[in-house]
């Protein structure tokens, strides 16, 4: 058990969106964040028994509550830590009008989207692309991936971006592009041109990596 809220991470990876989030809602002091050894994840009994996945994010409060899935763990800090709504729109309530039902709605595509859809693309990609020596990289499997990101991600985030807005959510930055900047960094890091050349995601990737919290959470970027 834990005495306070700990996320525990690996850097570079899906849970960088939450610690990125805490870093825009000013949280780090209420939010123990943990870069866990990789052995730790697979050879400790204790944190084994708590969290059998083997997998991070992983999440604790001081209440007992356990978290998987980085888009869980990315609403459960919004709703207990933005209570003035800086990173996106409040959960809705029987008294919420139609625009803020549709903000809300959107917000929640975006956490789930990044995860669900983003992530295992790009990660999938930069597997493909990591070969040890004497093999060969399997070009077929990469050339199909990168239309698939085309095609799922690219074309999406182009969409969302064609009325001129600045980030996904309109001109202000909020968790749907923290979200979002986990899948970015990973395609930016591929090296393949082709996964962000939209002229209007590659103005929004431009943005988003100036955001000092990116800086902070993907050093070297």
């Amino acid at each position: 058990a834990v005495t306070k809220p700990t996320l525990y991470i690996r850097p570079y990876s899906s849970g960088s969106r939450v610690s990125q989030l805490l870093l825009e809602l000013n949280a780090g002091d209420l939010v123990e964040t943990i870069e866990i050894p990789r052995e730790t994840l697979t050879s400790d009994p204790e944190f084994l028994a708590r969290n059998p996945q083997a997998l991070v994010p992983y999440f604790e409060d001081e209440t007992g509550l356990q978290l998987i899935e980085s888009s869980a763990i990315v609403l459960y800090i919004l709703e207990r830590y933005d209570t003035a709504g800086k990173m996106g729109p409040r959960p809705i309530n029987s008294s919420s009008t139609t625009e803020e039902v549709a903000a809300r709605a959107k917000l929640l595509q975006w956490v789930t989207y990044g995860p669900g859809t983003a992530w295992p693309t790009i990660v999938d990609l930069h597997v493909k692309q990591q070969v040890k020596e004497g093999q060969t990289k399997d070009e077929k499997a990469i050339e199909e991936l990168v239309e698939k990101w085309r095609k799922t991600v690219l074309k999406v985030l182009a969409q969302a971006l064609s009325d001129g807005r600045k980030y996904l959510m309109g001109d202000t930055f909020s968790a749907a592009d923290v979200v979002l900047s986990a899948d970015i960094m990973t395609a930016k890091y591929a090296g393949i041109p082709s996964l962000l050349d939209d002229p209007m995601v590659s103005a929004y990737v431009e943005r988003i990596m100036e955001r000092p919290s990116f800086k902070t959470t993907y050093p070297g970027f």
